[in-house]
C-alpha cells in the first residue's frame, strides 16, 4: 500500500523484503538513494543493525523508522545515530506523506 502511495505521488520506489535483502540492496545500487523507510522489527534483522549497514553505504540518505511496537531504547540509539524520525504504525498515508514532504 505504501508502495503505491509513494509511486502515485512520483517516487520512484525500491523494495526489499528483508533487512538483509535490504543491506544487499543497497551496497549494490550506485545510484542516489533520498529516503528510506526502514521498518524496525524484521524477521531477520532489527533496524538497529541494519541502519548503520545501509548509512555507511549511502550517507546521503534520510531514514524514517516506522514500528508498530512502539518506541523503544533501541530505536531511540537509532534516532541518536542520524536517523530522521520514528513513526508508529499504524500510520495514515496522509501522515506518511506530510513527514516525507518535510524530510525531502
Amino acid at each position: 500500500m505504501m508502495r503505491r502511495m509513494l509511486e502515485r505521488s512520483g517516487y520512484k520506489v525500491l523494495s526489499a523484503r528483508t533487512g538483509k535483502e535490504a543491506i544487499e540492496f543497497t551496497w549494490a545500487y550506485d545510484k542516489e538513494i533520498n529516503l528510506a523507510l526502514l521498518d524496525f522489527i524484521l524477521p531477520d534483522i532489527n533496524g538497529d543493525i541494519i541502519y548503520p549497514l545501509i548509512q555507511r553505504h549511502h550517507p546521503e540518505m534520510e531514514v524514517i523508522i516506522l514500528s508498530g511496537y512502539g518506541f523503544t531504547d533501541r530505536i531511540q540509539h537509532t534516532l541518536d545515530a542520524g536517523a530522521k524520525i520514528f513513526i508508529e504504525k499504524p500510520v495514515t498515508m496522509k501522515d506518511l506523506a506530510n513527514k516525507i514532504y518535510e524530510i525531502i
